[in-house]
């Protein structure tokens, strides 16, 4: 299977659900300008930390997408966001709390980088459960919503084929669970007018360029396994937003 054999559409924009539930684990990847720049980074440890918590408070300490109870103190809580391609715009709605497999899920792109560098925490069976796990809410979904139009994922996944360890397994979970894709525009707006929304207050990417970008990539996988085990404030990156936030303010 390619690419060209895959039911792709082009969509300018993604309009984030209001209920909780399996359309939430469509939520395409953060573009990538606007990495660094999550409400978490901008409010701060201890704003973010009570709005974690609230969260998972009023999820029940439920998944809000698969709805099961992961064991206790590894919930995550993840951003949602209304993202306009064209205009580069993100928009905070609001934040959920999902188990750590629907969250990686989401995070497809982070997700095949992980794996690709060999990280242990992300063996290709862990990655291949992820994505089967998620690909089988959506078949689900679908089919107990026969008149609702089918839910699809973006085509982060498709790229998924063209690594050679996992794109056997990846062309037949495509084909057993039936996903259809949508892709975003590969030109929408400059890189620099990517800004993220909360609040009423806009916040401008800190990168000037995809170069500047992959280097901040680089150097947050180094620590991701530290980052893990301490918590999102752990290492640089935190303290280099935080620098750069203050220096606009």
């Amino acid at each position: 299977m390619t690419k060209d054999d895959c039911d792709i559409i082009k969509v300018t924009s993604w309009e984030c659900p209001t209920e909780t539930g399996v359309p939430l684990i469509t939520m395409p990847n953060i573009p990538k300008p606007l990495h660094a720049l999550p409400p978490r980074n901008i409010m701060g440890r201890t704003a973010w930390d009570k709005a974690r918590k609230l969260c998972y408070y009023k999820a029940n300490y439920k998944c809000e997408i698969c709805g099961k109870e992961p064991p206790k103190g590894q919930l995550h809580a993840h951003e949602l966001y209304t993202i306009d391609y064209l205009e580069g715009s993100s928009t905070f709605n609001r934040c959920i709390a999902i188990c750590k497999e629907d969250h990686d899920f989401i995070h497809s792109g982070r997700l095949a980088t992980l794996y690709k560098e060999g990280n242990t925490l992300y063996p290709k069976s862990y990655v291949l459960r992820v994505v089967e796990k998620g690909f089988k809410l959506i078949h689900d979904y679908n089919k107990e919503h026969p008149d609702e139009e089918p839910l699809r994922v973006f085509d982060t996944f498709v790229e998924y084929l063209k690594i050679p360890e996992i794109a056997l397994e990846m062309e037949q979970l495509i084909k057993k669970y039936d996903i259809k894709f949508y892709k975003s525009p590969k030109r929408g707006c400059k890189w620099k007018d990517w800004h993220l929304v909360w609040r009423g207050k806009s916040y401008y990417t800190p990168y000037e360029n995809p170069e500047e970008w992959e280097a901040a990539m680089v150097k947050q996988r180094k620590n991701d396994v530290i980052r893990q085990s301490g918590g999102a404030f752990t290492g640089g990156i935190y303290d280099e937003v935080r620098k750069y936030l203050e220096g606009k303010a």
